[in-house]
């Protein structure tokens, strides 16, 4: 949880925009709310790295080349969706 909350934070002072969520589920346990981040880029880590948890970033993009460029510009198999 703690590691989760962690990679928020370091999208938000990367510059994205926590839409919903972003932080520890108000029940007993280690939840956290599901998070969507906008306004974000491939260049930031919290797009990056895979986070193991309910986080999703959303990026934009023009044309379905760039849509690949950006699918394809990763070190990890990392999922993606359109």
């Amino acid at each position: 949880m703690n590691r989760i909350l962690d990679y928020i934070n370091i999208g938000k002072n990367e510059g994205a925009e926590v839409v919903a969520g972003g932080v520890r589920a108000d029940r007993d346990g280690f939840f956290i709310e599901p998070t969507l981040f906008a306004g974000c880029n491939n260049n930031m880590q919290s797009v990056r790295e895979e986070i193991f948890g309910p986080v999703l970033s959303v990026l934009k993009f023009k044309g379905i080349d760039e849509a690949l460029e950006i699918a394809n510009d990763s070190p990890y198999g990392l999922t993606g969706s359109v």
